[in-house]
């Protein structure tokens, strides 16, 4: 009988725990950029989902969302992608001055995934959709140290490094950039 509590006992603090030590392991650090400009994912047609999906659709193969193709598109069962290099994508979202909550309608916002080098030998690394939202949506909505927003306003811009995982340090970058400037653009209002 004392070996079975113990048995359980060991198995529940090591269940209890494994959240934790994971954490640890997979510190994942954010950076937030001192800008007068935030991101508004409350005012205008989008909204964190949207911007997301979005952004993270522009930078993966198409099948990585195969509900935004045509339904005549042919897609594996794949959900896991190569992240051959950096992935960089314009949106026309809504930006804002930090210190009025002014609309400013010259600027856009730019998602960037940059992985680390990888050696020649090595297979690289891929990543799932979850991956690019999840990293983008704890860079939107988390305070500092976890991400960069600016609680009661808005987003801010900063960039996320991953601590662990296939993705370790793979930087998740927002920033902003005035209209014009020369990257993939996505014009969320169609």
């Amino acid at each position: 009988m004392y070996t079975s509590i113990l048995l359980i006992s060991i198995l529940t603090a090591s269940v209890v725990a494994a959240p934790f030590a994971k954490r640890e392991e997979n510190a994942t650090t954010a950076t937030c950029a001192d800008s007068d400009k935030m991101i508004s994912l409350v005012v205008g047609p989008e909204d964190a989902k949207s911007v997301l999906i979005h952004a993270c659709s522009a930078m993966m193969p198409p099948c990585a969302y195969p509900e935004t193709l045509s339904n005549d598109t042919v897609c594996t069962a794949q959900m896991n992608w190569p992240l051959d290099g950096p992935k960089s994508v314009l949106l026309n979202a809504t930006v804002e001055r930090k210190d009025n909550g002014d609309k400013l309608s010259g600027w856009r916002v730019n998602f960037t995934v940059t992985p680390p080098e990888q050696p020649q030998d090595l297979a690289g690394v891929s990543w799932f959709r979850w991956d690019c939202e999840g990293y983008f949506h704890q860079l939107l909505s988390e305070t500092p140290p976890d991400g960069c927003l600016i609680e009661g306003k808005g987003s801010g811009a900063g960039n996320l490094t991953v601590g662990g995982g296939n993705l370790k340090d793979t930087l998740f970058d927002i920033s902003f950039a005035q209209r014009g400037a020369n990257l993939s653009f996505v014009d969320l209002w169609g």
